[in-house]
């Protein structure tokens, strides 16, 4: 935790900002995985 609180002054972003971008990285991620696992099983 502590790397990426490292990086995220590094790149003098506001701390909500990884919080969003971690969040938009699981749900593009679920997205997927949800979309193949139906085409799959339909």
């Amino acid at each position: 935790m502590g790397e990426m609180a490292d990086q995220v002054a590094y790149a003098d972003l506001p701390g909500w900002t990884w919080i969003v971008a971690l969040v938009a990285q699981t749900a593009i991620a679920l997205f997927f995985a949800i979309r193949r696992y139906r085409k799959v099983t339909l």
